[in-house]
């Protein structure tokens, strides 16, 4: 995350005391894990979030707009609409990507909101630091400013937003959908994929296709997350960093660039050949064996990642 969240964390949490903070944070990890999303009852638990699994949701969401803009390199985000934003993470992600001049950012729970713009007074970047907060339940109708990209990140589990989606894809804004790399956060999104289609939207990633999905089992992506001290002592663990697992959509009102193909799973890169699966612009998903003879395709495939494109 970037040094000013990072810091504005830190002031926040200061002084905290480490066994109630760590119950706190129990008792959203189990919540999280039955798809309930994030309701914060206390202190101790807003600050678990924030130590904990704000820097989770950062890296996730990060990682997915990386994507996006490696889809579409000659677009770019000036205007983001940052819908169930919580304390503003998509937006401290977006602003680190692309050049945004004004944020929108609209949540239903005011300490929430509260605690977002005491951590937007840090950033360094001007639009975020000087973005527009709505208090807003978005099952219910409100103005949506026009913008580039709209961001609904591990919103779903708590919220129907099928009808405010369809707005914003008649807009032709374009969308990106985050949801927990779990069976339920991907059959979220897959209901969403479908109607998104119907719906005249082009899906920009992570699919390479826009048929139907030919995952077997649910489609998600790791992102890398660096683990601080306090994390550790939270998670109780002793490794430097975690993965987070995440599903997600990027929607745009526009055809993206053709793409061969996308790693759905974690290469296999043995002596002398790498085994990839692939889910295919032919809506197929594949699995490829590219030995060292192949020598273009090899060192593509040896510098491939779970999640990487394949041209």
């Amino acid at each position: 995350m970037p040094l000013a969240l990072q810091a504005a964390i830190e002031e926040i949490a200061a002084n905290i005391e480490i066994p109630s903070i760590r119950t706190a944070h129990s008792e959203l990890s189990e919540a999280y894990r039955r798809g309930e999303g994030s309701h914060f009852r206390n202190k101790d638990q807003t600050i678990a979030y924030l130590l904990a699994r704000m820097p989770a949701t950062y890296a996730a969401v990060f990682k997915a707009l990386l994507d996006l803009r490696e889809r579409l390199p000659e677009w770019t985000c000036k205007t983001l609409l940052d819908l169930g934003a919580g304390p503003g993470t998509a937006s401290w992600a977006a602003s680190e990507i692309f050049p945004l001049q004004t944020v929108h950012l609209f949540e239903k729970s005011f300490s929430i909101l509260s605690l977002g713009r005491k951590l937007a007074a840090y950033s360094e970047t001007p639009a975020l630091k000087s973005a527009s907060w709505s208090e807003q339940d978005l099952t219910r109708p409100f103005e949506l400013p026009k913008a580039d990209l709209a961001i609904l990140s591990y919103v779903l589990a708590e919220t129907d937003c099928t009808d405010l989606i369809q707005k914003l894809i008649l807009q032709g804004t374009t969308l990106l959908i985050v949801e927990p790399g779990t069976p339920k956060g991907f059959s979220t999104i897959l209901a969403l994929r479908k109607k998104i289609v119907e719906w005249g939207a082009y899906i920009a990633a992570p699919c390479p296709h826009q048929g139907e999905c030919p995952m077997s089992s649910w489609c998600h992506f790791p992102a890398r997350v660096e683990r601080t001290k306090i994390h550790k002592i939270l998670k109780e663990g002793s490794m430097g960093y975690e993965d987070e697992k995440f599903s997600y959509l990027a929607v745009t009102p526009f055809a993206p660039p053709p793409l061969e193909g996308r790693l759905v799973e974690k290469p296999l890169k043995l002596s002398g050949h790498v085994k990839l699966t692939l889910c295919t612009k032919e809506g197929t998903c594949e699995q490829r064996t590219i030995s060292r003879k192949q020598k273009e395709l090899y060192r593509q495939a040896r510098d491939a990642e779970w999640s990487s494109p394949w041209m």
